[in-house]
């Protein structure tokens, strides 16, 4: 009953055969990850949807007046006692009033007036992104389309009123 097979050649042919079985199952699982879809994509700057120009977007004046009271919240201007914002969509204009505290100096009120007007900017273009971003150049494109009217008081009585329309440039740089 010999069958020609020594003990050493049956377990020669075992590991030979596990051998194969291995190197069978590597190369199956290597043909199946080549097939393997990938799913990357190109990287392309996202397309933003906006609204066509025709569309109008009605303007959120109580999201805007929190949005501006968080964006000067922390930025020092410790002499301004109140400030309210509001507005209407259909005569296009902001009304901001203002009441600070005496003895402020102009380049401080202007520098806050800029930094606010900024901030009005960036709240009404976080709702239409059809409007450009504040720049040192100008306040945002929203004051393409929307007036402005800012009251500005001391001590209770009117000090100072400023009317911008539309369209038109302020009386305060953008820069500062």
């Amino acid at each position: 009953m010999d069958s020609g097979l020594s003990a050493g050649g049956f377990y020669g042919m075992r590991v030979r055969g596990i051998r194969l079985a291995g190197f069978c199952v590597l190369a199956g699982a290597l043909s199946l990850s080549a097939c393997k879809p990938t799913y990357q994509t190109k990287l392309e700057s996202p397309a933003l949807t906006t609204a066509p120009e025709s569309k109008e977007i009605r303007l959120d004046f109580d999201q805007i007046h929190s949005d501006v009271v968080d964006a000067l919240n922390d930025d020092g201007y410790d002499f301004v006692k109140d400030l309210d914002l509001s507005g209407d969509n259909e005569k296009k204009e902001f009304l901001i009033r203002i009441e600070i505290m005496e003895n402020v100096s102009e380049e401080a009120l202007d520098l806050f007036l800029s930094e606010l007007m900024k901030a009005v900017g960036n709240a009404a273009r976080t709702q239409d992104f059809r409007y450009s971003e504040p720049d040192n150049e100008n306040f945002g494109g929203v004051f393409e389309k929307y007036g402005v009217r800012i009251v500005i008081r001391q001590s209770g009585s009117a000090d100072r009123e400023i009317e911008v329309k539309a369209g038109e440039s302020f009386p305060f740089s953008p820069s500062n």
